[in-house]
């Protein structure tokens, strides 16, 4: 039961991120998780390649200074095209940022997710025990000679009696 609720909490938690706009004139800090909208769009060069019109930048910061934003990235997006940065640290002038966004937890949205993953469970797990006839699925009266949900010699077949 431990490892379903482990599952739970990883499935239901990584969804429930969004990013937010930063403050004018704030540059957040090293590792924090940033998209960052250009304009005009801007050309880079990223593994010796150049990537023209290029309008917005994601990934990790890197470093952050009054007038320059490093950003170690992740995707590059154009008008058409969106390209991986494969860890590429790009410099960024703060005059070519129109916006900046931080990637944030919603805790509203958590909360509601791992709500509903566990009602879907619960679910789950009440009509595959209501399917099976009621105890045998989830480790009640029937099963093997431990109690536990298996039978106790490989093979063997359970008749209900009911």
């Amino acid at each position: 039961m431990r490892t379903i609720w482990l599952i739970l909490l990883s499935l239901s938690s990584s969804g429930c991120y969004q990013f937010f706009a930063v403050e004018e004139g704030v540059m957040p800090d090293p590792g924090q998780e940033v998209r960052v909208h250009l304009s005009p769009a801007r050309a880079f060069e990223v593994g010796g390649t150049p990537i023209p019109g290029i309008e917005m930048v994601e990934g990790e910061v890197y470093e952050s200074e009054a007038q320059t934003l490093a950003v170690w990235t992740s995707m590059l997006h154009s008008r058409f095209f969106s390209f991986r940065g494969n860890g590429a640290v790009l410099y960024i002038s703060r005059d070519h940022i129109s916006r900046l966004e931080t990637r944030r937890l919603v805790p509203a949205k958590t909360v509601l997710a791992i709500g509903t993953v566990a009602a879907a469970i619960v679910t789950i797990f009440t009509i595959a025990d209501a399917v099976s006839g009621g105890g045998s699925f989830l480790g009640g009266q029937e099963g093997g000679a431990d109690g536990s949900i298996f039978p106790s010699f490989p093979g063997t077949v359970r008749l209900r009696t009911r």
